[in-house]
């Protein structure tokens, strides 16, 4: 059953997407990057460490990306009463700490 729901992200949660988004995306073009030095077996070393390297400059690329983006995040979901969501969703039971 999908269902709809309007939400907004806290920071927390918007930094570690933007992280985990942005990590997937360097390993992919890490392992693009990575391709033209298989033809050239000297500077073969020199791009694996471009493709171990890339993920991770791109999750800081990630991070910073939401450090400056999150104030228009937060005043555009303000504006439109939050960003809709769908999918399966399943309540968790909330920690003692939590607001109910």
């Amino acid at each position: 059953m999908s269902r709809k729901f309007r939400s907004q992200l806290d920071f927390n949660l918007l930094f570690k997407v933007f992280i985990l988004v942005s990590f997937g995306a360097g390993i992919f073009w890490g392992v693009i990057s990575l391709i033209p030095y298989f033809w050239n077996s000297e500077n073969f070393m020199k791009g694996f460490l471009i493709a171990i390297i890339t993920p991770f400059l791109s999750a800081l690329g990630g991070a910073i990306s939401s450090l400056v983006g999150f104030p228009f995040y937060s005043w555009y979901c303000n504006k439109i009463e939050g960003q809709q969501i769908s999918g399966k969703f399943l309540e968790v039971e909330s920690s003692k700490g939590d607001i109910q």
